[in-house]
Parts: C-alpha cells; sequence; structure tokens
C-alpha cells in the first residue's frame, strides 16, 4: 500500500502554511506530511514516527533546509489507542511541538460529518512522490480529489467507518510521500481538513481508491478522552474534545 497522490501541482509559495513536513534533523529531508492544528499540535500519520522523527518543519515549501518556515522541535507523540497496522484503522497520532507555532492552525471539519459531502472535490497536500520512484518533490504539492461515498467505496477495497475514501484526477491513486499529509475542502471563510492522507493502491496507477484516515465524523475518534490522562495534548479545540474518543 503506499499513501499519497500522483497527479499533482506545485502549491503557490506561502499559501498553505499549516501544512508541516516531519524531519530528523532542523535541514534535513521532509519523510512525512503533517498539519497544523493548534498552536501546539500537529495532526500526523500513526506510522511518521516509527523513524527517526525529531523535527516539524511547519509552514515550509521546501523539502529540506531552513530557508522559510520554520523548524520546532518535536517533544512527544500521542498514537491513537486502538489504531491498527492491520487495516489502518484509526491511522492518526498528535504530534505535541516543543513551543507554540506562529502559523495559524487548519480548521477541524465539524463532528456532525457536514463538511464532508460525497462527490465534493478537496485537496491534498505534501512532498508527494511525483515521479512513483519513491523520491519526494523538492517542493510543496498539491492535488485535486473527489471525495467518494463509504458505500460505493466499500465495493472496491475493504475499508471500515474511520475512514473517507477518494479518487485523483483520472482515477489516479496513491503514492509515498503524502502519507499523513492533510485532505482539505476549500471554503471561502478558509480551509477545512477532514483528515489525514492514510493509504492506496500501487502509486500513480488507476485502480482502488485512495483511503483518508477521517478524524471527526462517521465513526473516527479525535480527543483526549481515551488518551492516558498524563498524555491528554493542551490547547484542544473544542470540537475535538465533543467526539469523545
Amino acid at each position: 500500500m503506499h499513501p499519497a497522490l500522483k497527479t499533482s501541482s506545485i502549491v503557490p509559495s506561502g499559501s498553505k502554511t499549516y501544512v508541516a513536513g516531519l524531519r530528523s534533523s532542523a535541514a534535513g529531508n521532509i519523510f512525512c506530511s503533517a498539519a497544523l492544528i493548534t498552536l501546539t499540535h500537529l495532526l500526523a500519520g500513526t506510522y511518521c514516527y516509527s523513524g527517526n522523527l525529531r523535527w516539524a518543519s511547519i509552514g515550509s515549501h521546501y523539502v529540506n533546509g531552513t530557508q522559510d518556515g520554520e523548524q520546532i522541535k518535536v517533544v512527544s507523540v500521542l498514537q491513537h489507542p486502538t489504531s491498527s497496522s492491520d487495516n489502518f484503522s484509526n491511522d492518526f497520532a498528535i504530534l505535541k511541538l516543543e513551543r507554540p507555532s506562529k502559523f495559524k492552525p487548519v480548521a477541524l471539519a465539524a463532528a456532525d460529518d457536514s463538511d464532508a459531502k460525497d462527490g465534493e472535490w478537496a485537496a491534498t497536500m505534501g512532498w508527494d512522490d511525483t515521479a512513483g520512484e519513491s523520491t519526494m518533490a523538492d517542493e510543496l504539492t498539491r492535488a485535486n480529489v473527489q471525495l467518494m461515498s463509504n458505500a460505493e467505496c466499500a465495493k472496491e477495497t475493504a475499508i471500515d467507518d474511520t475512514m473517507l475514501c477518494s479518487r485523483g484526477v483520472a482515477n489516479v491513486t496513491s503514492c509515498t510521500g503524502d502519507y499523513g499529509g492533510p485532505v482539505v475542502v476549500e471554503r471561502s471563510s478558509g480551509d477545512v481538513v477532514l483528515g489525514i492522507v492514510s493509504w492506496g493502491n500501487d502509486c500513480g496507477q488507476p485502480g482502488y481508491p485512495s483511503i483518508v484516515c477521517q478524524v471527526l465524523g462517521r465513526g473516527s475518534n479525535l480527543s483526549s478522552q481515551r488518551f492516558p490522562q498524563q498524555s491528554v495534548p493542551e490547547q484542544i479545540p473544542d470540537n475535538m474534545q465533543k467526539k469523545g474518543l
């Protein structure tokens, strides 16, 4: 399974500053994408911290270096207590930053599913594997994806209620570099994050839908209640609290 998206375009520098990249050093290469959801917390994929995760580069346009954005140490990781490596259920984690970011966090989707409309177009962002050869893009990229109903998606691949399906242009599916990156609907009032890129079929090939880990609504669970008390993130937005892990 390869999570990301093949058909993409470069994001204008400075326009999506809530997108973050995870690094092993302040100036090192980004190996996973993430989203700033509070001033001190990132939403990321579960398996992004299986490597040498030490830093987050927030608001950066480039895959490495310190010429833009801000680089902040990651001090703790909270994995969803029911995440599963077998089926990618609840495939997300919350990363805590050493200090607050200067950038504005992205808004979280409403817990009643009203922001996730079947057939609507959304965007995913990250430093995607544009060549399909496990090489990261030099600049932040985006791809347009169309949301699918879970009933339609379930006809093609196995999913559960924590997942949301999408297709890219010409039904092209995922690669590697966008894993953990935000999937957003773009509103006049600002972008709203529905979830993060989780998994899909072979990179850049038509076939199965790409799967989004939906963090609010439909059966996904993002709040503090089931995390161990000593690990509850601070400053979690109200709609994260209400959903109840």
